[in-house]
């Protein structure tokens, strides 16, 4: 009897235990969720404070690009309220290893009869290689290249006749400051200038790349400009929101 007596009481204090542990276990568990969804809506509160911030840093990279399309200097942590610790940093960049691309529906990448675009070859060297294709694959056709030298002195190279789907490869002379591009008797799409080493080539598009911070929050937001024309091409749609950091 004494013996049944202690059984049961071990085996209350079992039920007790395992009762407790699986309270914990929840309690915990809530726990964490509670301050998982706390932090996500401190983030989200956050969010509109970096977005301004990034807002101000593209406002003034925009408005030195009026004075300036040239300017590349990056802008670390350039404050905005020191007590909210809000800031903003800018990446501005136009020059890489090419100009122009494969996208042949791309405007930026065209050129219609008779027109040009110009390549700025200012500091280059080496070889450039140039590709494209014919919008009018069935009329004779030319490409008029034109080098301007650093005293403005215009050179007409060689006109000649190329395939549907073409290339040509040019070697920078010291002199050179412009490679001017005319295609005659049809207009190209998918023009594409890439230089392998002597430099980085005008891309023709200049890219901005704002980041805001606010507390823990980064957003970013990124425009892009057309160096010819000036016009913004993604006005609609160069914000991004992501709920981590951005790196």
């Amino acid at each position: 009897m004494n013996y049944n007596h202690k059984k049961q009481k071990g085996s209350a204090l079992i039920i007790a235990l395992l009762i407790i542990s699986t309270l914990a276990v929840v309690s915990f568990g809530s726990n964490r969720i509670f301050l998982s969804a706390l932090k996500t809506s401190d983030l989200y509160a956050q969010t509109p404070f970096a977005y301004y911030a990034a807002e101000s840093g593209l406002e003034k990279a925009l408005l030195d690009y009026k004075e300036n399309n040239d300017i590349e200097r990056e802008i670390i942590d350039s404050e905005i309220n020191s007590v909210a610790k809000q800031t903003y940093s800018l990446i501005r960049t136009y020059k890489g290893s090419q100009f122009g691309g494969d996208d042949v529906n791309n405007d930026n990448y065209k050129i219609t009869k008779d027109d040009y675009k110009e390549i700025d070859l200012t500091g280059l060297s080496g070889t450039i290689d140039i590709t494209w294709s014919w919008s009018d694959a069935s009329v004779g056709k030319g490409i008029e290249f034109i080098t301007v030298d650093n005293l403005n002195r215009k050179v007409s190279l060689p006109q000649e006749t190329f395939p549907p789907d073409s290339d040509y490869s040019y070697t920078v002379s010291q002199d050179d400051i412009k490679l001017r591009i005319i295609p005659r008797g049809s207009g190209v799409n998918g023009l594409k200038a890439v230089i392998h080493e002597g430099g980085q080539i005008d891309s023709g598009i200049y890219t901005i790349t704002s980041t805001g911070k606010y507390q823990n929050t980064n957003r970013k937001l990124q425009a892009t400009i057309d160096r010819r024309g000036g016009t913004l091409l993604n006005i609609f749609d160069f914000a991004l929101y992501a709920v981590d950091n951005i790196e």
